[in-house]
């Protein structure tokens, strides 16, 4: 036998065999990026504030979506022979164990922020101007009470039926059955209670119900606990109640932060019918991240 006919066929070094193989792993990893750079296009950015305050829930989503996508060429270049078996399995049980995790940690997410109120803190970071216009959100400033608010445009102040509510918001251009009110009531007891202190002071529950039972016989408690807004410290409480109005009866729930600044205690009133809450929490949140405190004017 010739040495020629020995040497018909050569096996690849080692080396060139890891080269080969390094080199469709990352051909499979731009196939995967490529894939979540579709997704994202796909999928667009946050169109309104409830996808907005779900943000993070749909960074997992754009994993879970590239995970799938990739699975399609995957897939095509498998029937095509372009991947051995062995390979085509390794790559798809990859894609299955991404989208499983994603999945299971939108499921993780969605179901926390479901009680998001149960946290520490119930704002969301706060945005630029910029955000929350491009959100659909308008601006209204209070400079003798020393707060402003962002608010989505599609609500609109009313007339305040109470002294102390400096600020009354309407869904619906103010037909709706969501409402937001800002109650400030000058304390001069208070003037050197830090909010720290004050918050401290409101998380006796029973005092609490106690004292609205007074209007509301039938008020239940449902969460509360320490917050922060405008970078301080506060308090929340959300309640069941019904408000009775012209012999109608109007099932409730409501949150309320409850803060101190410059000797002026904020109350700060989101109410809704019991059903759309959990559906406007993620509205209510964003309005908390854009309530700032004012700095007390000098002299």
């Amino acid at each position: 036998m010739k040495k020629s006919d020995c040497q018909g066929e050569q096996e690849l070094p080692d080396s060139a065999t890891a080269s080969s193989s390094q080199s469709r792993w990352k051909w499979w990893a731009k196939l995967f990026l490529g894939s979540a750079f579709v997704s994202i296009l796909g999928r667009g950015f946050p169109a309104d504030v409830v996808q907005f305050a779900e943000a993070a829930g749909q960074a997992l989503g754009i994993v879970l979506a590239a995970a799938a996508l990739a699975m399609v060429p995957t897939l095509l270049l498998f029937i095509v022979g372009k991947l051995n078996y062995r390979r085509f399995m390794v790559l798809m049980t990859i894609c299955c164990a991404i989208a499983a995790m994603a999945t299971l940690t939108v499921a993780i997410y969605e179901q926390g922020n479901g009680n998001a109120y149960a946290t520490d803190d119930l704002s969301l970071p706060k945005s630029s101007h910029a955000n929350f216009t491009d959100y659909g959100f308008v601006h209204h400033r209070d400079d003798e009470n020393l707060f402003s608010v962002w608010f989505p445009k599609s609500w609109s102040m009313v007339p305040a039926s109470h002294s102390e509510t400096k600020l009354k918001i309407v869904s619906e251009n103010g037909d709706g059955v969501d409402d937001l009110n800002i109650g400030v009531r000058p304390t001069p007891a208070l003037k050197m209670t830090t909010p720290s202190e004050y918050a401290k002071s409101l998380a006796n529950a029973d005092a609490f119900v106690e004292k609205l039972q007074t209007r509301f016989a039938d008020i239940t408690l449902i969460e509360h606990g320490p917050t922060h807004v405008s970078s301080q410290p506060a308090y929340y409480y959300i309640t069941g109640l019904t408000i009775r109005s012209f012999g109608l009866d109007f099932p409730t729930k409501q949150l309320q932060v409850f803060t101190l600044h410059n000797g002026l205690a904020y109350t700060i009133t989101f109410r809704t019918a019991p059903e759309r809450f959990e559906q406007l929490l993620p509205v209510y949140k964003i309005i908390l991240g854009g309530f700032v405190l004012k700095p007390a004017p000098q002299g």
